[in-house]
């Protein structure tokens, strides 16, 4: 057995990677500085300044159920908030559709706070999944793609002539 001595911390490091910007975040615990992470159970993470605006999602019944049973157990319990998802579980589509309704502004005020972590969300209120934001990697290659015809080489060989440093190009792009 493995004795461990002087400073012992529980404390766990974590980290993530948009899978919107693609910057990486490190922590500890859950925190991380600056920004608040949303994690999905499709896989996916993203800041919490991306997320799927419930008014205009194109959502099935299947998915506003998934939403309210998240949300339900995501919210603090009480006996009332476990007969609601008792009932959200097994519930038909009017009952669904009424519930999602009466919810849908509360949980769009939590979604577009930037301020909480929220966790085992739904795949389909993940930014990515549901194609409410695009990867910048994507964008990017789409941009070079179709104004430059996919010639990375040749884009990559221009900016090398034009720029003498990833500096100087960095000042071009946040126009320093």
């Amino acid at each position: 057995m493995k004795i461990r001595t002087g400073f012992v911390s529980n404390s766990s490091s974590t980290n993530f990677t948009c899978c919107i910007s693609g910057k990486y975040y490190e922590g500890r615990d859950g925190e991380y500085k600056n920004v608040c992470n949303r994690s999905y159970d499709c896989g996916h993470e993203s800041e919490s300044i991306y997320y799927v605006d419930l008014n205009s999602a194109n959502l099935s019944t299947e998915d506003k159920r998934a939403i309210l049973l998240w949300w339900f157990e995501y919210e603090d319990w009480d006996s009332e908030k476990g007969e609601e998802y008792k009932h959200a579980k097994h519930a038909n589509q009017d009952t669904i559709e009424k519930e999602f309704t009466k919810y849908t502004t509360t949980i769009n005020t939590e979604l577009s706070s930037k301020e909480e972590p929220l966790y085992d969300m739904p795949a389909c209120l993940c930014p990515l999944c549901t194609f409410t934001h695009i990867p910048h990697e994507n964008a990017y290659k789409y941009v070079i793609k179709k104004h430059f015809g996919g010639i990375e080489k040749t884009l990559t060989d221009e900016i090398k002539n034009k720029f003498s440093s990833i500096n100087q190009l960095r000042d071009f792009i946040d126009d320093k």
